[in-house]
């Protein structure tokens, strides 16, 4: 709803118009209603009037809700993921046969950060884990046939994709011609044909029940991560899980992608990881290197995971 007063001009008045003549035509603000003070103060002394009325603005109306979001757990809700099982089942059997696995990130921070997550969680499970990560000039985005080769003669037998690969159909196909298996986790919207990999984790893949639509890649690194550090066959290992955090509020607000509440919740608790205990390289900043020689990572994914 409109308020009843006359609404600031925004980037599109006359003077904006001036400056972009190509501008279009003036878009009014959109202001929320002010909440009553009964309602604003209805969640004192713990939330100022201020944090209800910002609630309520994102639709969180009221004292109940507000602190039921507030305090909800980060941890994965029901449905699962699309594929999930899948993957998890693969990873496992690669615990259990001691393969060799390169999980293959991506160039920017979401990339680098779920790469390093998803690192980290499998080295945790005993796995021999490296770190491939792609050169934005020689490489470019996602899997490709020369990567694929060259892991497939270093002696890998799967490969775990993090922020990438949902699409690449042809590279995919040689991996498994090379006796490479291949577990995608992603989370863009496919454009095309999906790969046939051993498992494909995307919530943004059509018939995927998971509400979880908005997560970054390393969102999406988290709950594959999750999944195979908790259950009947490992147990919980919830000191893992929460040293990861710091890895998914990084990649959360690199990749700029909505806060919405699994989101924000990610954040949050990944925030608060790296206030307690800030990662050396996060804290200093890392500038990524090509990943060569048969899935080796200089700097980067792997530098992060220390």
């Amino acid at each position: 709803m409109t308020s009843g007063k006359q609404p600031h001009p925004g980037p599109t008045s006359e003077a904006a118009r001036t400056l972009h003549p190509t501008a279009g035509p003036p878009r009014p603000w959109r202001v929320r209603p002010q909440l009553s003070l009964a309602e604003l103060d209805a969640g004192a002394p713990e939330l100022t009037r201020l944090q209800m009325q910002l609630l309520a603005n994102r639709g969180i109306v009221g004292a109940a809700d507000a602190f039921a979001y507030l305090r909800a757990s980060w941890r994965a809700t029901p449905p699962e993921p699309l594929g999930l099982a899948k993957a998890v089942a693969r990873v496992r059997m690669a615990r259990t046969r001691q393969e060799r696995v390169v999980v293959f990130g991506d160039y920017d921070v979401d990339g680098l950060t779920s790469c390093a997550l998803m690192v980290l969680a499998l080295r945790q499970m005993g796995i021999d884990t490296s770190a491939y990560l792609p050169s934005r000039s020689d490489d470019g985005r996602g899997l490709n046939a020369a990567a694929v080769r060259e892991l497939a003669n270093g002696g890998a037998s799967l490969v775990v994709t993090t922020d990438c690969s949902t699409t690449n159909v042809a590279e995919v196909q040689l991996a498994t011609s090379l006796g490479l298996d291949v577990v995608i986790t992603d989370h863009h919207a496919p454009q095309g044909e999906i790969a046939a990999a051993c498992a494909v984790v995307n919530p943004r893949q059509l018939g995927c029940p998971s509400t979880e639509k908005n997560l970054a890649g390393v969102g999406v690194a988290l709950r594959v991560a999750e999944a195979l550090l908790t259950g009947a066959e490992t147990g919980s290992d919830n000191d893992t899980l929460d040293a990861l955090l710091d890895l998914v509020a990084v990649g959360t607000i690199g990749d700029v992608v909505a806060l919405t509440k699994e989101n924000w919740r990610l954040v949050r608790a990944g925030l608060a990881r790296l206030n307690r205990a800030p990662r050396h390289l996060v804290r200093a900043g890392a500038v990524p290197q090509r990943g060569r020689a048969h899935g080796r990572c200089n700097g980067g994914a792997a530098a992060i995971a220390h």
